[in-house]
């Protein structure tokens, strides 16, 4: 009959070895723990660098909207052509901006020149929901991660009234560009197109003749398209034969 003791002392170094293997496994998950808690460390790190980056140091990055109308009219004075746009100026960047200035580029239908007006004001908003006269057109400081909304007032030369105007229907291309400090290259530009009918030129033409300072509020296409029962049926036709 086998001593217990010696069965005892026999069980020992299986004992042993089962605890030295629960350390080691446990040290190892204590290990992975470690590595998975560090990495994500790093990844936390790593994104409020970038959040700080882009709230704090990034460059001002310029955009702009057209809205949905344009108002047109002529000067009562001169003759000359205005249009009236209003424009969403965006900086998605953290630095502070400023746009020297706004131009709007004018490509009438069948031609491929474009005619550059400058602008006349900034407007704003009236209680009565019209574009009035705020400001002369200086430049526009944008802060960072900031919009502003500006109407502006753009017109055509006022010493050669005759160089620019609408006589013809059909689609009128409207580019307008922000200018920051002395680049050839515009920091940020919008398109729109407003289609014109002969009822829309017969009137602009009263205008003229008449020499009074009315405007003529009319849909660029991007809206048109959300919004069609806002147009006649010769609209809707120049504006199915451009798509």
């Amino acid at each position: 009959m086998p001593d217990k003791k010696s069965k005892k002392k026999s069980c020992t170094p299986n004992s042993s070895h089962n605890m030295e293997f629960k350390n080691k496994e446990k040290k190892n998950w204590s290990q992975v723990f470690f590595n998975v808690t560090s990495v994500v460390a790093l990844i936390g790190a790593f994104i409020s660098l970038i959040s700080l980056y882009e709230n704090k140091f990034s460059p001002a990055n310029t955009k702009l909207l057209v809205g949905d109308y344009v108002w047109i009219h002529y000067f009562k004075d001169r003759g000359n052509i205005g249009f009236q746009i209003p424009v969403n100026v965006s900086n998605s960047g953290a630095k502070f901006t400023i746009i020297e200035r706004f131009t709007l580029a004018v490509k009438k239908p069948n031609s491929k020149t474009k005619y550059m007006l400058a602008p006349l004001n900034l407007q704003r908003l009236d209680s009565e929901g019209n574009l009035v006269a705020d400001s002369i057109a200086t430049p526009c400081p944008v802060p960072g991660n900031s919009t502003e909304t500006k109407g502006i007032l753009f017109y055509s030369s006022y010493d050669t009234p005759s160089e620019f105007q609408i006589l013809e229907p059909g689609t009128y291309e409207l580019t307008v560009s922000a200018w920051v400090g002395n680049s050839k290259v515009p920091a940020a530009t919008d398109s729109a197109s407003i289609v014109l009918t002969e009822n829309d030129i017969k009137r602009l033409n009263q205008y003229l003749l008449k020499h009074t300072q009315h405007t003529a509020r009319v849909p660029t296409t991007k809206w048109a398209k959300w919004g069609p029962h806002y147009l006649s049926e010769v609209e809707q036709k120049v504006l199915e034969q451009k798509n």
